[in-house]
């Protein structure tokens, strides 16, 4: 267990890492005896940092949902962190590749409130009742600590959260098959950006393991969700994701449908 100030000297450190665009040594390393506890404390606090600064929490983003990635983390329980506004990336805009240290993009699904969620005891069906709309997006991965992580470092370093892209077609929860939705990506050189996505080369497609509502039951009801606020009604949720990160370390944006260029993402 770390002392508050060993947690403030932790925040301070992923706050200069994310500011100097330089990864920072693993906190695991500085601090061999830091627990989830720690970890979420730690997060907690440069959120509440950003927070005081101006920033406004939109939601929360779930990880390691599936039991195979919480064994290999040693966990029994998904990780959880924050979405603030100023993660928000307009579809459509020109990302820097150096506003990052190592980024990478992911597709994701968000789920947008209607109503608030609170736990113990949320289940699927809550989640359906309690979502407004699904819609496709895209997150930018940056973890601020060096390789290899723990699942301290991950946890404490918000997930690696740095962007979020909101695209396509908002649809309702029970309107489609949310286990059958997949993603298509596509990496292409500018120059040779068709007219029309279907027209691109270079397509990968992955499916949905399971369904995604279940992962965000699961924001409401762990014990780690202690260090989350409730799920307000407007509030975003993002599931874990649907496929591997991709990293970007050639281009300077992401895009589902062109990863040079931020244009949404893809129903």
């Amino acid at each position: 267990m770390m002392s508050d100030a060993d947690r403030r000297k932790a925040a301070d450190i992923l706050v200069a890492a994310e500011k100097d665009r330089k990864q920072a040594v693993q906190l695991s390393k500085t601090w061999p005896g830091i627990t989830m506890e720690d970890a979420y404390a730690i997060s907690s606090e440069v959120a509440n940092r950003k927070i005081a600064a101006g920033a406004k929490l939109i939601g929360h983003k779930v990880g390691l949902t599936s039991k195979a990635m919480q064994r290999s983390s040693q966990i029994d329980e998904p990780d959880y962190g924050h979405l603030l506004d100023s993660m928000m990336i307009a579809d459509g805009a020109r990302v820097a590749h150096e506003n990052y240290c190592v980024p990478r993009v992911e597709i994701e699904l968000a789920f947008v409130l209607g109503k608030p969620l609170r736990g113990p005891g949320v289940g699927l069906p809550d989640v359906l009742r309690a979502t407004e709309y699904v819609v496709p997006a895209i997150e930018i991965v940056d973890a601020r600590l060096q390789d290899p992580r723990r699942i301290f470092d991950t946890v404490a370093d918000n997930g690696a959260a740095a962007g979020i892209v909101i695209g396509g077609r908002p649809v309702g929860p029970l309107d489609i098959d949310l286990r059958w939705v997949g993603g298509i990506m596509y990496a292409i050189p500018r120059s040779r950006r068709p007219a029309s996505p279907p027209a691109c080369s270079a397509i990968r497609l992955w499916a949905w393991h399971g369904s995604p509502t279940n992962s965000a039951s699961m924001a409401s009801r762990s014990r780690s969700a202690i260090w989350c606020s409730p799920a307000r009604s407007r509030a975003w949720c993002m599931p874990a994701r649907a496929t591997h990160c991709t990293p970007i370390s050639a281009v300077s944006a992401a895009s589902p449908c062109n990863l040079f260029e931020i244009d949404g993402a893809c129903t």
